[in-house]
């Protein structure tokens, strides 16, 4: 440091401002900083890495509130040319609804298209879109769930990589929570460790700082926050709240105390 501040007057000028500044700093601040940058998410572009961690369904919690009734319920299970002639019409106007915004109103008519027997794989792709739009994951994962479950033909795979996709953004999402949490928690602990600590924070007595006839200019909370605001060493204001010399800095000073 000592040798890159007598380089020049500029490189002198930087290193100061810089220390300054750390020293403004609190504590608190200082351990917000170390927070974030612990848990700072690095894109791969910036380790040169290509590896993508593999996210699975156990990585994920699942909690999720629907309408939808249970599958012994839906109508027409047993027969598909039945059920396509009762349900479609509702996956039809669920469809026109989703593309015009209506999420809510799209979903309530998949599960009437869903109750009425209407299981073309259509219906599980509207509902995943329905969701994702939303951010709704957890209900995109299970309705995909279900439609993977009762499909067994190549659509399968679709709703499949549409799951995956499902998965990975709850675990985003999930991810993002737990740290937003963890940091509240962290500042929450650190206030109150300052708030305790803070009585201790104060060393010496309170000064304060008067003109000749003895109005009051300031007040400080110890002679070394005098010595950072007014620029009088502290040996002057000392001795002048002592009696050993009038003024310090052309102003006269006394312990609060």
């Amino acid at each position: 440091m000592n040798e890159y501040m007598s380089v020049s007057n500029y490189t002198k000028k930087e290193s100061e401002q810089s220390l300054s500044m750390l020293k403004s700093i609190s504590k608190s601040a200082m351990k917000e900083l170390l927070f974030d940058v612990k848990n700072r998410g690095y894109d791969e572009t910036e380790v040169n890495l290509n590896i993508e961690k593999v996210i699975s369904r156990e990585d994920v919690i699942i909690n999720v509130l629907h309408n939808r009734v249970s599958l012994n319920k839906i109508r027409n299970i047993g027969n598909w040319e039945k059920g396509f002639d009762a349900g479609y019409p509702y996956w039809e106007r669920g469809e026109t609804a989703r593309k015009n915004g209506k999420v809510d109103e799209a979903i309530a008519l998949f599960d009437k298209a869903r109750y009425n027997g209407y299981d073309a794989p259509a219906l599980y792709d509207s509902y995943a879109k329905a969701y994702r739009k939303i951010k709704d994951y957890d209900n995109e994962i299970l309705i995909l769930d279900e439609g993977i479950m009762r499909r067994t033909r190549h659509y399968v795979g679709t709703l499949e990589a549409r799951r995956d996709k499902a998965i990975k953004l709850l675990f985003a999402k999930q991810e993002a929570e737990r740290i937003a949490k963890e940091k509240s928690d962290f500042l929450k602990a650190n206030k109150k460790e300052d708030a305790i600590s803070e009585p201790s924070k104060r060393r010496g007595r309170q000064i304060i700082q008067m003109t000749d006839d003895g109005t009051i200019i300031k007040e400080f909370d110890t002679i070394a926050s005098a010595v950072k605001e007014v620029g009088v060493n502290s040996k002057s204001i000392r001795d002048a709240a002592n009696g050993v010399q009038k003024h310090a800095g052309g102003y006269c000073w006394k312990y609060k105390d």
